[in-house]
């Protein structure tokens, strides 16, 4: 059985993380600010209109595209695909955590302790993200499916 439908203040975890890039490293490129801002706040604006269960007719058969990553300063994220049908934009979010063995020396100190301690609290709350949403696909508007699929050279000034 699917957990029970997300609301928007299930997503207000993500709204408060801060994002620390976006897999949008572009060398020596000129870029426009503006369109970097608008995507830096991507996760503070995500709505949607719509939940649908993952296995529901509507979103049967929808195929997302790579979506955009957006790393977090604690080596943690969300991956946002979209996929389009009949003018409808859909989203599938993920959250991912990319800390790799978690170890502790017998004589750690307490800040080692606390630090080790908030890694595997948050990768806990990741793991309860994921539970919760990933059984489910959203419907979102026109605007957010734009943004999440904007590429590189969408992102560059118009002079550079």
């Amino acid at each position: 059985m699917p957990a029970p439908a997300p609301t928007d203040e299930a997503t207000a975890e993500i709204a408060a993380a801060a994002p620390a890039s976006f897999g949008l490293a572009m060398a020596s490129d000129a870029v426009d600010a503006a369109k970097v801002n608008q995507l830096g706040s991507l996760l503070d604006g995500l709505r949607f209109t719509t939940p649908h269960r993952a296995d529901a007719a509507v979103v049967r058969g929808l195929v997302f595209d790579a979506g955009v990553r957006v790393e977090l300063r604690d080596q943690s994220g969300y991956t946002l695909r979209v996929a389009s049908r009949e003018a409808k934009h859909f989203l599938t979010i993920e959250a991912f955590h990319d800390v790799g063995e978690v170890r502790l020396a017998r004589d750690a100190s307490e800040a080692e302790v606390a630090a080790t301690a908030d890694v595997l609290a948050r990768n806990d709350a990741l793991q309860a993200f994921n539970s919760l949403h990933g059984s489910w696909v959203y419907e979102i508007s026109d605007v957010l499916a734009e943004k999440i699929r904007w590429t590189r050279d969408d992102l560059r000034a118009a002079d550079g």
